[in-house]
């Protein structure tokens, strides 16, 4: 699945989307990510976190 980012969203937007289980899709959000990933995102940004609590 594509998504198209326009100029005016910035890292942050992208950030917000991969990381808010909504976008996986619920009623209120539209499904605009895989699970998989999801997945792989939440593990990187675990491992990320781990290195800068336990250098």
């Amino acid at each position: 699945m594509l998504i198209e980012i326009s100029p005016k969203q910035g890292k942050q937007t992208i950030s917000n989307i991969l990381s808010n289980p909504h976008y996986l899709g619920s009623e209120d959000y539209p499904k605009i990510i895989e699970r998989d990933l999801f997945d792989r995102v939440q593990t990187r940004k675990a491992k990320e976190h781990t290195r800068r609590t336990n250098p």
